[in-house]
């Protein structure tokens, strides 16, 4: 059985009807036995374009009572949007702590690893583990 930390985000192919042209959901896993009583999820992007930077506009989210052994729906995707490397700061606070992670995903999912049955899900997708 493959190692999941106990925080992790995930991205799945689910939306295949999207008619916003979005087929991809991703989601924050609480692969832990500790309710998260508060995320608060920044997220935003950036890429070299002709040369220049260009960032993508900051987002900020807040979901409250995620049960353990859970997931929460982040945002949906489209095959756009991976033109641009994808930054989340999200911070998970429990009764016992608070504690800060950051993820990435990479520009056009370059060496992203997929999984074929998610934990918790149980669909395939990729997952992201958190930045040391």
């Amino acid at each position: 059985m493959a190692y999941y930390p106990k925080y992790f985000l995930v991205l799945c192919q689910d939306r295949l009807h999207d008619p916003n042209g979005k087929p991809y959901s991703l989601y924050f896993i609480n692969l832990s036995d500790t309710k998260i009583k508060r995320l608060d999820v920044k997220t935003g992007g950036y890429a070299t374009i002709d040369h220049e930077l260009v960032n993508l506009e900051p987002t900020e989210k807040t979901w409250t009572n995620l049960p353990p052994r859970a997931f929460c729906f982040i945002q949906t995707a489209g095959k756009a949007d991976f033109d641009y490397v994808l930054w989340y700061n999200i911070k998970a606070i429990t009764e016992e702590k608070e504690q800060d992670l950051t993820f990435h995903i990479p520009k056009h999912l370059i060496d992203a690893k997929r999984v074929d049955s998610l934990p918790v899900l149980g669909l395939p997708g990729y997952v992201f583990y958190p930045m040391d």
